[in-house]
């Protein structure tokens, strides 16, 4: 991860009048773990462009949390120790995932097919103590980070706002339970546009200015 040139402030609403990026978290959308009947908050996360004819291309971030991340996958019992085999996009449908068990998964919303960088990968930590297994070999369990490393994105894709990724807590989260770092690029940026610490769950629009080489923020509260 690039070292951050600018710490973003968490803000009800920001107007950005330069080239940058918003963060917009969704409001919680209440679902269930189908296999023990755990409450959980989902959210969805994207990004948006604010330069006139910007589109977001690529992004590299992680979120990060103190294991709450929720996240289902499903189990190779042909290894040991036991491997797992990530869901950390979009791949759930096509991997035969009933639609109960996709709305309770933390994972980027970009399918495999999207991500164009030979070398991208997205990855999910599990919490290993706590895994509860179902018959189908799929775990429910939380997880610490949800990454992606470099990942650009194809053009089909490609627009003023993406949506990036789901994020699955425990119903009820302390503000802050998430954090989101990381860069992302546009065809208009010369460099990475910096992501500082935004923090999940949060009820509102999330604001920031990230220009390469900007150190300080001017901070508005609406």
């Amino acid at each position: 991860m690039k070292k951050l040139v600018a710490l973003v402030a968490i803000v009800s609403f920001a107007t950005v009048a330069q080239a940058g990026l918003i963060v917009n978290v969704s409001a919680a959308t209440q679902v269930t773990d189908p296999f023990n009947g755990a409450l959980l908050d989902s959210y969805t996360v994207s990004l948006t462009a604010t330069g006139v004819g910007e589109k977001v291309i690529a992004v590299d971030v992680r979120f990060n949390s103190a294991s709450q991340l929720h996240q289902e996958m499903s189990y190779k019992p042909g290894f040991l120790p036991p491997h797992y085999i990530p869901t950390a996009m979009n791949d759930m449908a096509a991997a035969g995932f009933p639609a109960e068990y996709i709305i309770a998964d933390t994972h980027f919303l970009m399918t495999t097919g999207q991500v164009v960088w030979p070398g991208a990968a997205a990855t999910e930590d599990l919490d290993e103590t706590i895994l509860p297994r179902d018959s189908f070999d799929v775990w429910h369990s939380y997880g610490t980070f949800l990454e992606s490393h470099p990942m650009g994105f194809a053009g089909t894709i490609q627009a003023s706002t993406v949506q990036l990724a789901q994020i699955v807590i425990p119903r009820g989260s302390p503000k802050g339970t998430v954090l989101l770092t990381g860069v992302a690029a546009t065809n208009l940026s010369s460099n990475p546009l910096n992501i500082g610490v935004i923090e999940i769950p949060e009820p509102a629009t999330l604001g920031l200015l990230a220009l390469g080489g900007l150190a300080v923020l001017r901070q508005r509260r609406a």
